[in-house]
């Protein structure tokens, strides 16, 4: 069985909205239009600090994938030297 679901975010701004709805339906026109409004701009700002969190992952990833691989080229030019590849001495066999 599978548990994981739809993943549902109930914060302000969704109480914002039903509220504005309710407003408006109650013939409340202005107000029920600046609790809508402002229940967008709250699930907009949260879409958007929710992209920045991905991007400053990705970052992290590509910076622990780069040192990795600085530390790689460095283990190959080490075991390439200590193996006489730039040294002048005939290679062993």
């Amino acid at each position: 069985m599978n548990n994981q679901g739809i993943n549902i975010d109930i914060g302000h701004p969704e109480v914002l909205q039903v509220g504005g709805i309710a407003l408006l339906l109650s013939g409340f026109t202005v107000a029920g239009c600046l609790f809508c409004g402002f229940g967008f701009l709250g699930a907009l700002f949260r879409f958007t600090i929710k992209i920045q969190k991905m991007q400053a992952d990705v970052k992290a990833k590509e910076a622990a994938l780069q040192q990795v691989s600085d530390a790689g080229g460095e283990l190959a030019e080490t075991l390439s030297a200590l193996f006489g590849g730039k040294s002048g001495r005939s290679s062993l066999h």
